[in-house]
């Protein structure tokens, strides 16, 4: 029994999102793991960010997501745009 279920970029999105789907019907929490992050986050499908309930960046991987060139400003902001983006934190 669990209450999480984890995802990472290693594998590709799709049995993740069928990961997270399984795991939401179980009562469990998406948790995505976004190592590593692709250089453009449209290369994630758009149908991921819904199923996911926390994103564990850091933050040269946050700023790849929210395309900004490079990590810059502080975890907080990347955090926020990453929120903003995706609608996840």
């Amino acid at each position: 029994e669990s209450d999480v279920v984890l995802g990472q970029l290693e594998i590709p999105v799709a049995p993740t999102m069928d990961a997270f789907a399984a795991g939401t019907s179980r009562g469990c929490s998406p948790i995505l793991i976004t190592a590593p992050a692709p250089r453009d986050a449209t290369a994630l499908p758009a149908q991921l960010w819904p199923s996911v309930d926390i994103v564990v960046a850091n933050r040269v991987e946050a700023a790849m997501l929210v395309a900004a060139s490079g990590p810059r400003g502080d975890g907080v902001e990347l955090a926020d745009a990453l929120r903003s983006r995706f609608g996840v934190g």
